[in-house]
């Protein structure tokens, strides 16, 4: 299936080319990936035979009779990584990278996306409670107290990026609040703050006891230490596994879609925040039929 492209999509920063540069910027291989290369790439991901034949299709700007789902763009981009990885024979990449770069690139603004009003502006389909619950016992049962900590920091509201530079001593709790401080504000330079549900506090207590950490350590280190943060990259691909089997839809396998599709209904106001919490801090929920 060809994903329509349009004069406008193949402009400097726009639809096809931010899609190719992300790809590029992104590339999980042990080898950077040239921007001709990921032109090519994304093309055929998009049911093109190359980049030429793409452009081609655009100058026609042919009428399409149907829009393509979003579901079936990733899948195609994700089909031609792995195809060029085969081919090239691009080693240390494994199915996860290919999800997760696939799910980074960003096809809402390609121009068939914004007609059909499904860019940006729109609004991610909200998460289900059974959905909800079914994630939580899964991380209750099959992690341990660090990856409920990191899983209450997302139902905080906050990105990845952030939590990554969170400390063992930038957490407390007053008033049955807990409060996270995040890196300082780029202008100003004033910490910023994030609030959450008062159930995570035994949660994290627990867990900084268990791992022993210092208040200057890193909440979520890495292999090499306790003064190093887990990547970025590690820490999406470990909340990825999580979220692939706990949830059959695939528009919420990254850390950010799952973050924006509870933005609207759970991260506020504070009540709700406290009730969504409270699954990764309570015994799972063992559905009847077992």
């Amino acid at each position: 299936m060809r994903v329509p492209i349009s004069l406008a999509d193949l402009r400097e920063k726009r639809g096809f080319n931010r899609i190719a540069k992300k790809l590029q910027k992104n590339w999980p291989g042990p080898d950077s990936l040239t921007l001709s290369l990921a032109h090519e790439v994304a093309a055929q991901g998009l049911g093109y035979r190359d980049y030429h034949d793409l452009q081609q299709s655009a100058e026609k700007n042919e009428p399409s009779s149907h829009a393509p789902t979003a579901t079936d763009v990733r899948a195609g981009l994700t089909t031609s990584i792995l195809a060029f990885c085969q081919t090239g024979k691009v080693t240390g990449v494994g199915e996860t990278d290919f999800d997760l770069l696939a799910a980074s690139l960003p096809i809402q603004e390609l121009a068939i996306f914004q007609h059909l009003n499904t860019g940006p502006s729109s609004k991610v389909r909200r998460i289900s409670t059974e959905q909800l619950v079914s994630l939580g016992n899964l991380v209750r049962l099959r992690g341990g107290l660090r990856d409920q900590c990191l899983f209450v920091m997302l139902l905080s509201g906050i990105t990845v990026a952030r939590i990554e530079a969170v400390k063992a001593q930038d957490i407390s709790v007053s008033e049955s609040i807990v409060r996270i401080k995040l890196a300082g504000d780029e202008l100003t330079g004033q910490p910023r703050y994030a609030r959450s549900f008062h159930h995570i506090w035994p949660i994290v207590t627990d867990y900084i006891d268990q791992e022993d950490l210092s208040p200057d350590d890193y909440l979520f280190p890495s292999r090499l230490g306790k003064t190093v943060p887990m990547s970025s990259r590690e820490m999406n691909k470990l909340i990825c596994s999580y979220l692939k089997q706990a949830l059959p839809d695939p528009a919420y396998w990254t850390a950010r879609r799952f973050r924006q599709s509870l933005l609207w209904d759970f991260i506020e106001p504070m009540d709700q925040q406290e009730h969504t919490g409270s699954w990764f801090a309570r015994p799972p929920v063992v559905p009847a039929s077992i």
